[in-house]
């Protein structure tokens, strides 16, 4: 971590490794700006942040599913972040996978095509 503090975007802001990276960054003076789908959880989030460091926080709402909201979500960060960390993702079950197509689909589009498109 570069000792510049600038501004850090956890993108699945309320996973544990998200929480844990955003108060690494928090705790190093960062402003973070958590992304998650479920606002509630998300603000429980920053809110901690603010309580456990002196660095600033907010949230963005993020459902890395909805491709189509990307372009919105980066217009309205206004600058971009230093730092990108992306910890969405979901642990598929491999016997489900093989004979649900939906769910190995979910999973795919979770793991991997949101987060590059993104």
């Amino acid at each position: 971590m570069t000792t510049q503090p600038g501004t850090a975007l956890i993108i699945g802001g309320t996973s544990d490794i998200g929480r844990a990276t955003a108060l690494v960054y928090a705790e190093h003076g960062w402003k973070v700006i958590l992304t998650a789908r479920n606002g509630e959880e998300g603000l429980r989030e920053v809110n901690h942040l603010l309580t456990a460091s002196q660095a600033k926080a907010e949230l963005c709402r993020l459902d890395i599913l909805d491709t189509e909201s990307f372009g919105p979500f980066i217009d309205s960060l206004g600058t971009l972040p230093n730092t990108v960390v992306c910890v969405v993702g979901m642990l598929p079950t491999q016997s489900r996978a093989v004979a649900d197509t939906a769910y190995a689909s979910l999973s795919l589009r979770t793991n991997f095509e949101g987060p590059a498109i993104l």
